[in-house]
C-alpha cells in the first residue's frame, strides 16, 4: 500500500522528532525475556510437598510417565524432578515401570502413591507448570510489558499494509 519512499520519509521525519527512539535493529528484534532457571529445589521458591503434589496428580492423569516428561509438564528442570521422584521411590509412592535411558525411568503410582494423591487432589486438581513466587511474578511481568516499546513507522506501516489508514494516522501511533 505505502510505496519504499513514502515509508523512508515518514520513518526520516519519525527519527527527527524522536531522536531518542529505539534504533530499527533494536524493534526488530527485541530483547526477549528469559525467567531464570532453577538449580535446586529452594531456588524455586517451592516445597517438596507442592513439587509431589503435581507430580502424583500427573502420574494420576497419565497413567505413566518418565521423569523428562514430568519435567517437562510442571515446567521445573529434570535435575530437581529427578530428585523428588527418587524420594517419592523411597517412599513407595511411585515406582519405575521401565527404564527409558538417560538415567531415567517411566514411572507409575504405587497403591500408596494413589492414597498420596487424593489428598493432594482434594485440596487443588491443578498439575500444569509449577507456579512461581509472587515476588518473582510481578517484575517478570514488568519485564515483559510493552508499555515503554516505541514502534517504528516502517514496522507499523508492515502491520497496517493491508488497510486504508492514512500514513499521517500511522505516524501518530508510533
Amino acid at each position: 500500500m505505502y510505496d519504499s519512499q513514502t515509508v523512508a520519509l515518514a520513518a526520516k521525519r519519525q527519527a527527527e522528532a524522536f531522536p531518542l527512539a529505539r534504533s530499527s535493529t533494536a524493534t526488530e528484534s527485541p530483547e526477549v525475556f528469559t525467567p531464570y532457571e532453577p538449580r535446586t529445589l529452594e531456588e524455586t521458591g517451592l516445597t517438596q510437598v507442592n513439587v509431589e503434589g503435581l507430580i502424583l496428580k500427573y502420574l494420576q492423569s497419565t497413567g505413566n510417565a518418565t521423569g523428562r516428561a514430568i519435567s517437562e509438564q510442571i515446567r521445573l528442570p529434570f535435575a530437581i524432578v529427578r530428585e523428588i521422584l527418587h524420594a517419592l521411590k523411597k517412599e513407595m509412592l511411585v515406582a519405575h515401570k521401565n527404564e527409558a535411558g538417560m538415567s531415567d525411568y517411566e514411572h507409575q503410582l504405587t497403591p500408596s502413591g494413589y492414597d498420596r494423591v487424593k489428598h493432594h487432589t482434594d485440596r487443588c486438581t491443578y498439575f500444569g507448570s509449577a507456579p512461581v513466587p509472587i515476588e518473582e511474578y510481578f517484575p517478570s511481568v514488568a519485564k515483559q510489558s510493552i508499555r515503554n516499546s516505541k514502534p517504528r513507522i516502517d514496522t507499523l506501516c508492515k502491520a497496517f499494509s493491508d488497510l486504508v489508514v492514512p500514513l499521517s494516522i500511522i505516524s501518530h501511533t508510533s
